[in-house]
Parts: C-alpha cells; sequence; structure tokens
C-alpha cells in the first residue's frame, strides 16, 4: 500500500532502483482518520506537503495497493502511478 502524503515518490523510485517494475495498481480516495488527523501528525504531514513529499487536498488523501514485480513487466506503470499519487 502507497499513500499520497507519505512520499510516494521516493518510494517508487527505491522500488525502481531494487529491480521492481509497477505492473499493476488500484487506487481509492480516502478520508483522513482519526490517526492522520492528529494534530502532531498533521502537522508532520502539511510540513512534508510543503516540500513536496506528500500529495493530499483539505479533504482526501490517496491510497494505492501497488503490484510490484521484479519480472520484467510488459508495460512498467511507475511513471503513471507517480502521476497519479503526486496529481493532488
Amino acid at each position: 500500500m502507497v499513500s499520497s502524503y507519505s512520499n510516494p515518490q521516493s518510494l517508487i523510485e527505491y522500488a525502481i532502483s531494487q529491480g521492481y517494475s509497477t505492473g499493476n495498481f488500484i487506487i481509492s480516495p480516502l478520508n483522513f482518520g482519526y490517526y492522520s488527523s492528529e494534530p502532531k501528525v498533521k502537522s508532520t504531514i502539511s510540513q512534508m506537503q510543503k516540500s513536496g513529499l506528500a500529495f493530499y487536498s483539505e479533504n482526501i488523501y490517496l491510497l494505492a495497493g501497488v503490484l510490484f514485480t521484479r519480472n520484467q513487466t510488459t508495460v512498467d506503470l511507475s511513471s503513471e502511478l507517480i502521476q497519479v499519487m503526486t496529481s493532488l
């Protein structure tokens, strides 16, 4: 699972550097929950957003279920995944 507010681009780039590609993914918009709405956590996420490491709107963030595979897939969807996860 990859969250748009937890540095998704770096995580995906790290997977690529380790020989993985993105074979498939599914994304769901989610409301901020109890933990992510706590002032200390929300503040950290806000600082990450200002640094270009977290992506979310006032109401939602994105959560992706990602199939990373070491086998060379016909199509690597890593670029598309990064584009969607950083779109908010």
